[in-house]
This record gives structure tokens, C-alpha cells and sequence, in this order.
């Protein structure tokens, strides 16, 4: 999709429901800014998509960065920086898979590649703040992976870029 501004943000996956109950593995997540439930705000959840605020999900993990500089920033936000500096992003990633002997490996990418590589051991949740330094016009994203070492099961998370 094409915003005014005419920056892509793109819709990430789809998921659906399979017999016994269970959800399909890949997944959407949107933030609606509300926390009624998707199917009483139509508006709000197409609004959601078409400005790229969502996370795609493998197997159900949820993934949810906000740069919190100066304002609160999610997926398909635009934040105004007027000059070179450091700004915070906050990433909270939790693992609805069973990985509990595992790791999470967090990525954090702009337009110039990788600018943090983190590695958080033994957890299903994650909520860190790190501070990144941005010095012209980009994006920030962020990719999550959880691991379960003894059986070698994956499961994974990204977000849409939150742009500067």
C-alpha cells in the first residue's frame, strides 16, 4: 500500500483457524489503538493495515517495537527527528511456541543494515530498551527469533518500519 507520503507499508501475513481449534502458524498482528476486539471496529482495523501498523508472525509469536523518544512510535508511524541523535526503541517479543530451553536472537535494521544484534537467553519474553543512533532520513525494524535448542524448533517475529 502507498501512504500520502508515498512510503510503502505492507500487509505481512494471514493466519486461519484449523481443526482441532488451532490457529494457523502464519499471523498478523495490528495495533487498532483500541482493545476491542478486531471485528467491532472495521474502520479502525483497515485504518490499522493501510498505515502498516502490524507484525508478522511464524507460529503465533508476538513482536511489538515502539521507539519512545520524544513520543511513542509504532510500525507505520512517521517520527520527526530535527537533528542527528540517539533515540530509545523498546522491543517486547513473547514466544507462544514451547521454547523454554531456547534463546531469542533480536535484530534491530535501519536503511544502513543490522545496527543491533542481542541475544537474550532462557526466556520466552522479552522487553528491552536499546538506543540506537540515527543521523539522516530512515527506518527502524525490528526481528525477533526464537529458538528452542534441544529440538531445534523455530519460531519467528517481524515488525513493518517505523520511519524517521
Amino acid at each position: 500500500m502507498k501512504d500520502p507520503n508515498h512510503r510503502f507499508c505492507v500487509g505481512l501475513s494471514n493466519s486461519d483457524a484449523h481443526f482441532p481449534f488451532t490457529l494457523g502458524t502464519n499471523m498478523t498482528y495490528i495495533y487498532t489503538g483500541s482493545s476491542s476486539p478486531p471485528g467491532t471496529d472495521r474502520p479502525g482495523v483497515y485504518n490499522a493495515l493501510e498505515r502498516g501498523r502490524a507484525t508478522a508472525s511464524y507460529d503465533g509469536s508476538l513482536l511489538v517495537h515502539k521507539i519512545t523518544t520524544g513520543g511513542i512510535y509504532l510500525p507505520g508511524y512517521y517520527m520527526q527527528k530535527s537533528s542527528a541523535g540517539y533515540i530509545t526503541v523498546n522491543v517486547y517479543a513473547q514466544c507462544m511456541a514451547n521454547i523454554s530451553t531456547g534463546y531469542a536472537d533480536i535484530r534491530i535494521v535501519t536503511s544502513d543494515g543490522t545496527v543491533v544484534t542481542d541475544r537474550v537467553n532462557n526466556q520466552t519474553t522479552v522487553n528491552k530498551d536499546y538506543s540506537i543512533y540515527v543521523s539522516h532520513d530512515t527506518y527502524v525494524r525490528v526481528q525477533v527469533t526464537f529458538y528452542n535448542s534441544q529440538s531445534g524448533y523455530f519460531s519467528y517475529c517481524f515488525s513493518n518500519p517505523t520511519f524517521i
